[in-house]
């Protein structure tokens, strides 16, 4: 037993179940034995890899993407790159790097890191050295009249999630409960009769639906700070479509584990419903730019472009490595962009406020 599932069973005994929002919230974030807050789960020694780790190409990218939208917004003299969720810093490191081919754009750039773990904070401060950061815990940012831009790249996963399980005409919500013998166990509650009963009509019995008051709360916030200027890009894995399933998954030592096992020591995420993320966007009077696939994406932006130039760069080096080099750039090609690897799951979705913007890869 981990000291985390410790906690929870006590607090679970001593004042009833806690639902999966709650139980997500404590195990990546409580403030000791929290999964972010306690160590670097990034890379091949932790417990999975995210695009920026897999190949420089993505981060050459969104700095390119970042440049070009900062060009449309008429080249500011100050604009805030605010990454949500920046792991090492590699993603970051990597846009600053292709943003000094653009001087003044480099010289505009005030760098904002939405995060919370110290563990990774100081990781996010080697990557970018030298560089001033201004970290926040949340959003919006204390900036007013200046134009920001968004990236959030494997973030809006790891939101709390809720579910909620058709019961006839109404709604039950799963919950986190102590079993005498087994310790954490799911079970459910009733929900006050009529609440989310018009939530989502095609749901038939026993089927699970997810909704996200944190991910509404935080697109909201979102859309709130781009009217001074600027766009917001989500790039995560999820559906385009509202429908009901049960995608809360437990990752440890990059294989998929129970979720109810190992607590704070395996990463809790969900997929994200950008059907509703564009939904609440609207609502807040934001452009929805997509969502398209991620291979739409990072394939429009020059991924293969930027791969034939770096593999003409490892052939003409002409170093015992050179074969690796080749198959790690054809490699990283087909996990970003390729069917069976990042390439249709994840999800890419721009939010503006400046309807003369018109990001690039939409």
């Amino acid at each position: 037993m981990t000291p985390l599932e410790k906690i929870l069973i006590d607090k679970i005994r001593s004042h009833g179940p806690i639902n999966i929002a709650t139980f997500m919230e404590q195990v990546l974030c409580h403030p000791e034995f929290g999964y972010y807050t306690s160590r670097d789960p990034l890379g091949r020694s932790g417990d999975f890899i995210t695009a920026p780790e897999i190949s420089q190409m993505f981060g050459e990218l969104m700095g390119l993407w970042a440049a070009d939208l900062w060009h449309q917004m008429g080249k500011p003299s100050e604009v805030v790159l605010f990454e949500c969720g920046p792991g090492r810093g590699t993603l970051m490191a990597d846009m600053l790097r292709v943003a000094k081919k653009v001087p003044e754009f480099a010289e505009a750039i005030k760098i904002h890191l939405l995060e919370t773990s110290p563990v990774l904070r100081e990781k996010q401060r080697q990557a970018v050295k030298g560089q001033e950061i201004v970290f926040h815990d949340d959003i919006p940012l204390n900036v007013p009249g200046v134009p920001v831009i968004l990236i959030a790249n494997e973030f809006l996963d790891a939101l709390p999630v809720r579910q909620l399980i058709r019961n006839g005409q109404n709604w039950d919500e799963r919950t986190v409960a102590v079993d005498s013998e087994k310790g954490l166990t799911f079970s459910q509650k009733p929900l006050p009769p009529g609440e989310y009963k018009n939530l989502l009509q095609t749901a038939r019995d026993g089927e699970i639906f997810e909704i996200s008051p944190a991910q509404d709360d935080f697109t909201r916030k979102t859309c709130n700070m781009l009217k001074a200027g600027g766009a917001a890009l989500f790039i995560d894995y999820g559906y385009t479509k509202s429908a009901p399933g049960d995608t809360l998954q437990a990752v440890r030592n990059h294989r998929y584990v129970d979720v109810l096992e190992e607590i704070g020591r395996s990463d809790l995420t969900a997929h994200v419903n950008f059907e509703r993320l564009a939904h609440v966007a609207q609502e807040e009077g934001a452009k929805i730019h997509g969502p398209v696939t991620q291979s739409r994406f990072l394939l429009s932006l020059g991924l293969a472009e930027r791969a034939e130039n770096l593999i003409k760069t490892a052939q003409s080096a002409h170093s015992p490595s050179d074969e690796n080099s080749l198959q790690n750039i054809k490699s990283a090609v087909l996990r970003l962009s390729g069917p069976t690897g990042m390439g249709q799951l994840f999800k890419a979705i721009c939010l503006t406020h400046d309807r003369t913007l018109k990001p690039a890869g939409f």
